[in-house]
């Protein structure tokens, strides 16, 4: 659940009773009309947003105690461009793999995989 307090100090109920399971190998998208939840529920399941009530579980970690777990095995992709302009494809590739708990090591060595494969490189 997710409730906010609009500008007239009114409780508006965004997420309401939802409950759905995902499964391993499936290629989960949640789809509905403007205002639906569906980027708060996303945020949610992300812990970039707190819930109101009820509880989240991703593969058994809760939102948001064990979101370094929940980080390393989901993937969201917004509606809005999240890329930065000051930033080179590589340091890109640096910054989500820190994000997604990759170890220096692994984000240095697949990011330079990566950057090669598409001819990025110098």
């Amino acid at each position: 659940n997710k409730s906010f307090v609009n500008a007239a100090g009114e409780k508006v109920s965004a997420v309401k009773d939802l409950s759905f399971t995902m499964y391993q190998d499936e290629c989960f998208c949640l789809l509905g009309h403007n205002g639906a939840g569906k980027t708060t529920t996303m945020m949610m399941l992300t812990g970039c947003l707190p819930q109101s009530g009820g509880q989240i579980k991703v593969k058994g970690c809760k939102v948001p105690e064990q979101l370094r777990a929940i980080r390393t095995s989901m993937g969201f992709c917004p509606q809005h461009n999240v890329l930065f302009n000051e930033l080179s494809v590589l340091e890109h590739l640096e910054l989500f793999g820190m994000l997604g708990g990759m170890s220096p090591e692994d984000i240095q060595q697949r990011g330079a995989e990566l950057v090669a494969a598409v001819a990025l490189t110098d």
